[in-house]
């Protein structure tokens, strides 16, 4: 079976694009640059069908700046999601699975993290992580028919966050948010490989995206 995968709204959440930050000079007052987010570079890489995500497995907490490098032939992303006790990713991918849409599990918290990226490209987001134990996923996959997700081909696992946190704050982005409602039969109309965000209300859901600049 064709597996559709719909992206979390993930996007929306505290996941950011970096922006340029800096300070001045004020009356003669050099302005106090605060710190910058900590960088971290996590490279996705293949062999054969099995994927391999290269990143630490602790993080300082505070504002963070993930890099993804795929060196993979197919695109990939990293999603950072907090499960409550007892709970597991296994038990939430057939949320992303089902043909129909299926709300989000109260015990899942999403953070954020660095949407699908193309074939030997990178691209980063900055997210803001406090201490404490987190999942990450891939959810994306190939057009193939019958093509497994790389979550199920390696990519998932888990990070510690710990720390003092580090004062860097958040970039500042301009975003502009639009939501609209839409049934249920939309999801099948869509084409392969779109993914829009499941919700925890049943029919019909609400869609927001995000345009920022």
């Amino acid at each position: 079976m064709r597996i559709r995968p719909r992206v979390l709204a993930l996007l929306a959440a505290p996941a950011l694009l970096l922006a340029a930050c800096g300070g001045g000079d004020d009356g003669g007052t050099r302005a106090t640059t605060p710190p910058q987010p900590a960088k971290v570079t996590v490279t996705a890489t293949a062999s054969g069908k099995q994927v391999t995500f290269d990143l630490p497995a602790q993080l300082k907490q505070g504002a963070t700046q993930l890099e993804l490098v795929n060196n993979t032939k197919e695109p990939a992303e990293l999603q950072i999601v907090q499960l409550d006790g007892g709970h597991t990713l296994a038990e939430f991918y057939p949320a992303i699975e089902t043909e129909e849409p299926a709300p989000i599990p109260t015990w899942l918290h999403a953070f954020g993290g660095v949407g699908e990226t193309s074939p030997g490209q990178t691209r980063s987001v900055v997210v803001d992580l406090k201490a404490g134990t987190y999942a990450w996923f891939s959810n994306t996959s190939p057009e193939q028919e019958g093509a497994q997700p790389l979550y199920k081909r390696g990519g998932e696992g888990s990070l510690e966050v710990t720390g003092d946190p580090s004062g860097a704050p958040l970039p500042t982005t301009a975003a502009q948010i639009t939501a609209k409602e839409v049934s249920a039969t939309d999801y099948g109309s869509r084409p392969a490989g779109s993914r829009p965000a499941p919700t925890r209300s049943p029919s019909p859901t609400a869609v927001a995206s995000c345009t920022m600049w």
